[in-house]
């Protein structure tokens, strides 16, 4: 027969043969595993033992951690101020702050400072700090102080900005507890309560003084117009007498007596005085009467004006007289709401501080003995197969070359 196209599947002969050489190859390696058990047992119980020293001989490890509070103040609307992001704080921190405590520390205690590993943990929706070192019980004292010196060290930062705004706060408020003592001065609060009675008097005074000048003014006004009625009659009876006396004079004049004569001169003399007197009085009726009549009125409506804003001063003067007890109540109350605002202000202002002592936790952390004892003993396992594996590969070289 030609040879078998490529791509068939093996025959069922050659693939019986095969899985059978593969359960033999299995069943060789159960056996060479077996006769080697003294080398798996020795690796094994080296591992094991080695592990169980490592766990008798490694001190337990504590974590030591310690909560810093950053520095912020309150506005008197309420927010809440950082002088330090959480962000800005743990970079300081972890990037100069405990690294300089760290040295102080083991440059004066004679100590390696790379047993003083410190991490800082921050949160941007929380303002504490979190320091956590961990080292063994004999550097516990090594913890805290470095700890405790970081902090400080971050807490001088903003102890300039903190002591400032609390000066001004403190500034603030005694001026406000001064304007209060003035406020409850008895002194003070009869003054101004006389002030403001005084000041009612006046604007009553005032409006009295418009109200007498209106009435003089009225009086005047009527009188007037009683002159430009008394004007008129006598204009009406000069205009009369004259009519009449002209009609007189010229019959007189008519008369050839003397006598006759001389009395037309007189009534002509008459005339001219009562033309010049009806002169006069046409005058003050029609520009002087008038004029001053104008006059009168004008100065009446301004005096009218001037009584009603007058009144109102006083009305207000009144309210602010009668008032002033409760007004001034009012002024007190909020001085003191002000000063009670203020005070919390101050005693909200937090400095960088230390809100947690550095602690050492209950429990060591990191791998217990018993854990490192099984992974000694897992791991010795794992190294005996390689072992046997090993041996056994290499007893199989050693056979093959003798048989070559």
């Amino acid at each position: 027969m030609g040879q078998q196209p490529t791509g068939l599947s093996v025959a069922p002969e050659q693939q019986i043969k095969s899985y059978a050489q593969d359960e033999i190859d299995l069943v060789d390696l159960g056996v060479a595993l077996l006769r080697r058990w003294k080398l798996i047992l020795a690796v094994v119980v080296v591992c094991t033992v080695l592990g169980l020293m490592v766990a008798l001989l490694k001190q337990p490890s504590y974590g030591y951690k310690a909560a810093i509070q950053l520095a912020a103040y309150t506005t008197t609307d309420g927010h809440t101020v950082r002088l330090l992001s959480p962000q800005s704080a743990g970079d300081l921190l972890q990037n100069g702050l405990v690294d300089t405590a760290v040295t102080h520390y083991a440059d004066a205690h004679k100590l390696d400072a790379r047993k003083l590993k410190i991490d800082v943990q921050t949160s941007k929706d929380s303002d504490v700090v979190v320091l956590s070192g961990k080292g063994t019980l004999a550097l516990q004292p090594a913890f805290v102080s470095v700890e405790k010196a970081a902090a400080s060290l971050l807490a001088q930062n903003t102890s300039a900005q903190i002591e400032a705004y609390k000066a001004n706060i403190q500034a603030e408020l005694n001026h406000t507890k001064i304007d209060l003592a003035r406020l409850q001065d008895p002194q003070r609060i009869a003054a101004a309560k006389a002030a403001l009675k005084q000041a009612w008097l006046v604007a009553q005074a005032k409006l009295a003084n418009l109200e007498q000048q209106h009435g003089v003014l009225q009086k005047k006004q009527t009188g007037l117009n009683q002159s430009v009625k008394l004007y008129k009659g006598l204009a009406k009876d000069l205009g009369d007498y004259l009519a009449k006396a002209r009609r007189d004079g010229l019959s007189s004049a008519r008369a050839a007596t003397p006598t006759q004569a001389m009395t037309a001169m007189l009534l002509g003399n008459q005339i001219q005085q009562n033309l010049s007197q009806l002169t006069n009085i046409n005058q003050q009726l029609s520009v002087t009467l008038p004029q001053q009549i104008a006059e009168t009125e004008a100065a009446l409506a301004n005096n009218t004006q001037r009584q009603l804003s007058q009144q109102a001063v006083v009305e207000r003067t009144k309210l602010d007289y009668q008032n002033f007890d409760a007004q001034h109540a009012r002024d007190v109350q909020a001085q003191q709401i002000s000063i009670n605002k203020l005070h919390d202000q101050l005693n909200n202002i937090q400095g960088t501080q230390l809100i947690a002592e550095p602690v050492r936790s209950i429990q060591p952390v990191g791998l217990s003995r018993k854990a490192i004892v099984i992974l000694a003993f897992v791991a010795g396992i794992f190294l005996a197969l390689l072992a046997a594996g090993a041996a056994g590969y290499w007893d199989a070289v050693r056979r093959a070359m003798k048989s070559a």
